[in-house]
């Protein structure tokens, strides 16, 4: 049987000590990922007419939520959780060109309502495929 020697033994410590810390915090990163995420597109519509300015917000019954800008042929463009989602719509006009962004006020261009999820009556369905196809004609 061998015996080593109190400076050899020493040598080792930092190493095993080192490895129990480091085990432990590894593991830490090792949480829950987040959901896979679908790409969804469609048309945001007011009274039959593409909106041309505002954001359109998926929320989840769990998880984080997801935001687009509409572009100017009403097109919006996320990638979203599956499962069902309460869906809010904000339209304000973009300010005109020489205008104060910071002080430029005008009224929504459809009703505040569906700027909330709780109030827009706006649900869809996000399913786990490659076309989520899921165009908003607001009334």
């Amino acid at each position: 049987m061998r015996i080593r020697s109190p400076d050899r033994a020493r040598r080792g410590l930092p190493l095993a000590l080192a490895t129990l810390v480091s085990v432990p915090l590894l593991a830490l990163g090792c949480g829950p990922s987040r959901p896979a995420q679908h790409p969804v597109t469609g048309i945001v519509t007011w009274r039959g007419k593409a909106l041309e300015t505002g954001t359109v917000m998926f929320v989840p019954e769990e998880g984080p939520a997801a935001t687009s800008t509409i572009d100017k042929s009403g097109r919006y463009h996320l990638n979203a959780k599956a499962g069902n989602h309460r869906v809010a719509v904000v339209a304000l006009p973009v300010p005109p060109e020489g205008a104060n962004e910071m002080t430029y006020t005008a009224a929504p261009m459809i009703p505040a309502r569906f700027g909330r999820v709780e109030t827009s009556g706006l649900r869809v369905n996000v399913r786990p495929q490659k076309d989520n196809s899921i165009d908003l004609a607001l009334r």
